[in-house]
């Protein structure tokens, strides 16, 4: 937040707060970067200041060269909701790509960081993309706190439990 004031202050387009973020850190810190996806909700059957959960509505998102998020939607196979857009803080200049998705309740979003996807079995090979994102599917029915916990437990034995170069983040929102 010391290093963002304001970049979100009063916009709701995801891409210029990003570029916002990505002209601030490289003014300031050279040579570090960081991945982020940021998107917010703006629900349609509520007023417009309402903490109110929201059954239906628009997730505005963009991304600076972080795993997208993951929509799990009943009755439809899983959407990457990709968007495109550069690491923030390496380059002056950066285009990022905005986009939207309709959100209707029963719909699970999920963010996670790298550490996941490229976590590595005994063999060195990555489990990647595709078995994760097919394990989230096989999940998707479980409440919020048992998905991640067996997420987090498919890596754990899937690597053996063998050390890893990255972090695990993981978060999940239901749309109720």
């Amino acid at each position: 937040k010391r290093i963002w004031p304001g970049s979100f202050a009063g916009d709701s387009d995801p891409a210029r707060a990003l570029s916002r973020m990505n002209d601030s850190l490289y003014e300031r810190i050279s040579g570090n970067f960081i991945t982020v996806s940021l998107g917010f909700f703006q629900p349609l059957d509520q007023p417009p200041q309402s903490l109110a959960p929201s059954k239906r509505g628009v997730f505005h998102f963009a991304n600076g060269g972080h795993q997208p998020p993951v929509l799990l939607r009943k009755g439809e196979s899983p959407s990457l909701l990709e968007a495109k857009g550069r690491i923030v803080g390496i380059f002056p200049e950066m285009s990022v790509e905005a986009r939207c998705i309709d959100y209707q309740a029963g719909d699970r979003f999920v963010f996670y960081t790298d550490g996941l996807v490229e976590a590595r079995k005994n063999s060195g090979e990555m489990l990647g993309d595709e078995s994760v994102i097919a394990y989230m599917d096989s999940l998707r029915n479980l409440p919020p706190d048992e998905f991640c916990d067996r997420l987090i437990g498919y890596v754990r034995e899937s690597t053996s439990n063998c050390a890893q170069d990255d972090d695990v983040t993981l978060f999940v929102i239901d749309v109720v």
